[in-house]
């Protein structure tokens, strides 16, 4: 991902050094009548939108990467002066360097000219700059200014198009469909009556009434509601029913830990770890089970912070005993009994300074779960890499 974003951000930016130089090829080689104006305006427009767009590009990018989709106005004008900054300092270069090589082809012209010979009279030839076809170049710099009005077009349609429902979590889905769905569905009587239905199976599961909750959520497969979707997965995974699936329950359990739901992400965590039912990985089971931690699942919380006492499935030098000290600090305060966790807490802290310990209280008091989010997008990444 990160040569992906350094890749595009380069292509960029070269687009706007040529950008650039069509605009001070304007303002050193003047044209004639017209073309002068229509050339000269182009070649601003095009030089404007590319410097702003270089500049804009690598900071989309990288918070598109962190998933920070939003961003304060605030965050951008800062991102934007830093880039800037950066953008004309090797502006600068390429124009002290563009100026050594130019001195030296000159040199080069000059030298060789005195060799050349005119074909007719055979006398030393005087080399003089060539015309330009400003009607060509015109035409050229239009069209390439067009290009970056184009994709910044889309983009903003693609964004203003985006949507997410709030029903069933999808995003991004056919506008088309969803406006036949949403006419299809139109009979609101319908819908609470599907609503109702979905409480009523959940009662039943809740209660033990699992033949009942099956015969009422069955019907509700495509519902991408994460609580419907974590009890369809112990539906399936039950072993005295004739409708066990495994490959449904794994299908669902990674539906509702995709959306957010904590117990899911917990369970999908532990089913990568030993390898039941999916392919064992220990990185994806840990990615999942921090996850469920920090939106304050309690068990991921002791056995995350175990995990970053020893330095387990991560890189040793991201092994934290200030880390498993907060979570398991964290972890106290809902079961301060837990011998495990509070032997975990004395190990961690036998392995800390007194400033860290004191650092890592403060922030354990200060702790709230993060509010439950929607990991979709981010998997897709993680698979695409």
């Amino acid at each position: 991902m990160t040569s992906m974003i350094m890749g595009i951000s380069a292509a960029v930016a070269f687009y706007s050094f040529m950008a650039i130089f069509s605009f001070k090829h304007y303002l050193r080689n003047k044209g004639y009548g017209r073309w002068i104006k229509i050339g000269f305006i182009l070649s601003f427009v095009f030089a404007s939108i590319g410097v702003i767009g270089s500049i804009l590009t690598p900071i989309l990018l990288i918070n598109f990467a962190k998933n920070e989709i939003e961003m304060s106005i605030i965050s951008i004008s800062i991102k934007f002066l830093i880039y800037a900054a950066a953008f004309c300092l090797i502006w600068w270069l390429l124009m002290k360097i563009a100026g050594i090589l130019g001195e030296v082809k000159k040199e080069h012209i000059e030298s060789n000219s005195k060799k050349t010979k005119c074909m007719y009279c055979s006398e030393n030839v005087i080399p003089i700059r060539n015309t330009t076809n400003y009607c060509l170049h015109s035409i050229l710099t239009a069209i390439t200014a067009s290009t970056w009005l184009i994709v910044w077009f889309f983009g903003a349609v693609k964004n203003t198009m985006s949507w997410k429902c709030p029903s069933c979590g999808e995003i991004n889905s056919n506008l088309e469909k969803r406006d036949e769905n949403n006419t299809e569905n139109n009979d609101n009587s319908k819908v609470e009556e599907s609503v109702e239905s979905i409480k009523t199976g959940l009662s039943f599961f809740k209660e033990g009434d699992f033949d009942a909750a099956y015969n009422i959520l069955k019907d509700f497969t495509e519902i991408r509601e994460p609580e419907v979707c974590y009890t369809l997965s112990h539906l399936y995974f039950m072993d005295d029913r004739e409708w066990k699936d495994e490959g449904k329950a794994v299908k669902y359990l990674r539906y509702s830990a995709e959306r957010g739901h904590n117990e899911a992400m917990y369970e999908l965590g532990r089913l990568y770890m030993s390898g039941s039912y999916v392919n064992q990985h220990d990185r994806i089971g840990w990615r999942w089970l921090s996850r469920a931690a920090i939106q304050g699942h309690t068990d991921s919380q002791l056995w995350v912070a175990d995990t970053y006492a020893l330095g387990l499935f991560m890189p040793p030098k991201e092994q934290s005993y200030y880390m498993a000290y907060v979570l398991t600090s964290i972890y106290l305060k809902k079961r301060p009994d837990d011998q495990e966790a509070l032997q975990l807490l004395k190990k961690s802290e036998s392995n800390m300074s007194v400033e860290e310990i004191e650092k890592a209280k403060a922030k354990a008091i200060e702790w709230q779960p993060k509010a439950s989010q929607d990991y979709r997008e981010r998997e897709a990444q993680y698979s695409n890499r």
